[in-house]
């Protein structure tokens, strides 16, 4: 019965998904680490008004025409550890919720960007355009979304998260609110997880024998 219950818990662990970033993203942290800009009529700001799951949100929000008036938030660069150079698949979730109605062609866009360990050298990006495109506008709740089975390119070793509002789309629709960031990659594959229990078992069966062992060589003859 013990035998069991250890396998399965080995099972349940290998099983879960392996965070990978952003640091500073949860509710304890309140997104202290994150970097953040604002321009002309942007604005950025942290919120705990109207938070998703984390407890509060990164807001961004321009109203004023121009591509002078910007506002951005970006996570530090967070390794990829067994993701790295597309070993695993990675998974890329947020939450967000526009409050305004969203002009015609208007996004923020949220981006997962990869970078070489170094974490300067910029490889490649995924552009995620949050507004028009997404067909959101004057939400009353937050929608999560979330990419799976994306691969990171060979020479990648960190990632991190930049959201912007007005630096690459047009953005003039009032307050868009983030949070729930989350990259994660899969767990190992069912090969080593069956490899884990059977390990298991014949540790546990080997201590069970020496046990027997040393029992009947300390009974008197």
């Amino acid at each position: 019965m013990i035998a069991t219950v250890w396998v399965l818990t080995a099972l349940n662990l290998a099983a879960q998904q392996i965070y990978l970033g952003p640091g500073g993203s949860g509710a304890s942290s309140g997104g202290a680490d994150w970097l953040t800009g604002a321009n002309g009529g942007g604005t950025t700001t942290l919120d705990y008004d109207d938070p998703p799951h984390d407890g509060f949100d990164f807001t961004i929000s321009n109203t004023v025409d121009g591509k002078g008036n910007t506002g951005d938030w970006r996570c530090p660069p967070f390794p990829l550890g067994p993701a790295a150079g597309g070993a695993r698949p990675i998974t890329f979730s947020f939450a967000y919720k526009l409050a305004d109605p969203v002009a015609k062609g208007n996004n923020i866009h949220v981006q997962l960007r990869f970078f070489d360990a170094s974490g300067t050298n910029f490889i490649s990006e995924i552009v995620l355009p949050v507004g028009a495109h997404t067909g959101d506008s004057q939400m009353t709740d937050y929608k999560t979304w979330t990419i799976g089975n994306i691969v990171a390119p060979r020479r990648a070793r960190t990632a991190d998260i930049w959201v912007d509002a007005n630096i690459f789309e047009p953005w003039i629709s009032g307050i868009g609110r983030f949070g729930d960031f989350s990259v994660t990659t899969a767990p190992r594959s069912l090969t080593f997880k069956a490899g884990v229990a059977f390990g298991l078992l014949l540790g546990l069966g080997a201590l069970f024998w020496l046990a027997i062992y040393f029992w009947q060589r300390s009974q008197p003859s």
